[in-house]
């Protein structure tokens, strides 16, 4: 990427001789969404940037000094930290299955326990005085609903998921470490972050809208959450950063950074779909039939090593459990805004959401005729198979299949549920190794739902991609 040369300075450093001089920094996950914006940020505001990520960071400055590494690594962390008098911390592992293998939970700990212990170590070893970690309102959430969150609100003793387990210890090891050999520390809780170039919320919720996924609202939508526009976390961490000086009330606390908007998760991102010519949903469906497949889908993944499932028992929690977290302590000790409102964040995005949806791979759809003797089939056989009042009027009217014993019906719609979920699961992993990734998580809804008419076309769609592969 080429020098950027804007120089927007989000909120620029306080001139009080009060506030921490900040000269020059390490941006650990420097090459991810956050860590992007945090080292503009600091290069716009005059600082050296020493960025440090696993993959190549993706920008080039002539105050910008690049280290390609793992805070798994000390020796790799302590060489990126040298020199630097503020460190942000925003690399981690986002791994949010509720059921997970060892090896899945060795990594989580490996890179948000211990590497966040190696950037303490390293703090403590170069002398630098400040450390603002990127922490998750998930520190806090543990899947039960509250009226509002707030920083007095004790960590939970049992998580939803392995993100969040893991951003609360190693959270508590950062604000353990203020005040130990001159090192002072904060944590910064943003909820989902949001924003242009954001390839996990909007770039999902587009691909879930042009699919058709997102066609119905799941659970209460009383339940209220809140996201986070990149910026205003950016704006959250600059503000702690200053405020880092001896005898200041921002040394060892946490502090959620949101928009201050709280909506329910899909009604949150209405404007943008309506925006873009999306009818929002005004069908409820119960969550329970969510989270029981949400469940499934875990422990096949689990035990099966079957691929990741396409909704998560963490992501259905998030649509259904009121868990609200305020911004009065931000707004009251780091003078936080939000500085870019709710509307104006959602209109910056509008113009990349745009974008998403012109440019994105489509799923190949069946006929309709399948669309409706596919589900058609499935519902009134479920139906036959499991209401009593049917399967008598079935059983007396139907000569022939009338007769056979209701407990084979009962098999009969399993093996066809499981046959629906294992071609769904198969057409991910088939779409991802065609290099369909864009599309994978799409052809596996569909399969889930149409099975052999879906899985058909999507076969059609790799066998006319083999041309063009064998070309390159």
């Amino acid at each position: 990427m080429e020098e950027d040369q804007s120089d927007t300075i989000l909120y620029a450093a306080p001139e009080e001789s009060s506030f921490a001089k900040i000269e020059r920094c390490l941006v650990t996950g420097a090459g991810g969404f956050l860590g992007r914006h945090l080292v503009q940020e600091l290069l716009d505001r005059g600082c050296e940037v020493h960025a440090f990520d696993i993959v190549p960071i993706p920008l080039t400055h002539e105050r910008l000094q690049s280290f390609q590494g793992n805070v798994c690594n000390y020796e790799e962390v302590l060489a990126a930290a040298k020199g630097c008098d503020t460190i942000f911390h925003a690399a981690a592992v986002v791994n949010l299955l509720h059921y997970y293998d060892k090896a899945t939970l060795d990594q989580s700990m490996a890179v948000n326990v211990g590497g966040t212990k190696n950037i303490i170590r390293a703090c403590k070893e170069v002398g630098a005085a400040r450390l603002i970690q990127t922490s998750s309102m998930n520190a806090v959430f543990d899947g039960k609903p509250v009226t509002m969150y707030r920083e007095s609100d004790p960590l939970p003793e049992k998580y939803c998921d392995l993100y969040s387990m893991t951003k609360g210890l190693s959270e508590q090891d950062v604000i353990a470490a203020n005040g130990v050999d001159g090192l002072l520390t904060c944590a910064i809780r943003p909820s989902g972050i949001y924003g242009e170039g954001d390839q996990l919320i909007l770039s999902r919720m587009m691909e879930g809208l042009d699919d058709g996924l997102l066609s119905v609202l799941i659970g209460p939508t009383t339940a209220l959450s809140e996201n986070s526009y990149v910026d205003n976390v950016v704006e959250g961490h600059m503000r702690a950063a200053d405020r880092l000086v001896p005898g200041s009330p921002v040394c060892g606390q946490a502090y959620f950074i949101n928009d201050g908007k709280y909506l329910n998760n899909l009604h949150y991102f209405r404007p943008i779909m309506e925006a873009l010519g999306y009818r929002f949903p005004t069908r409820h469906l119960p969550a329970l039939p969510f989270h029981l497949f949400a469940t499934v889908g875990e422990l096949a993944h689990k035990y099966l090593k079957t691929p990741r499932p396409f909704i998560l028992v963490m992501e259905i929690a998030k649509f259904t459990v009121n868990q609200p977290a305020s911004i009065e302590k931000a707004q009251r000790e780091l003078g936080y805004g939000p500085g870019v409102p709710y509307e104006e964040a959602l209109e910056r995005c509008l113009p990349y959401c745009r974008s998403l949806v012109a440019n994105r791979e489509k799923v190949d759809r069946p006929a309709l005729f399948w669309w409706i003797s596919i589900l058609g089939g499935l519902a009134f056989f479920g139906l036959v198979s499991f209401h009593d009042p049917l399967w008598t009027w079935w059983s007396a009217h139907v000569p022939i299949l009338g007769k056979v014993p209701k407990m084979l019906y009962q098999l009969g719609f399993a093996a066809a549920v499981w046959s629906h979920v294992y071609k769904g699961f198969k057409a991910v992993m088939l779409a991802e190794r065609a290099g369909l990734q864009e599309t994978a998580m799409g052809w596996g809804w569909q399969t889930l739902l149409l099975g052999f008419a879906s899985m058909n076309n999507l076969l059609a769609r790799i066998e006319r991609l083999k041309p063009a592969n064998r070309e390159t």
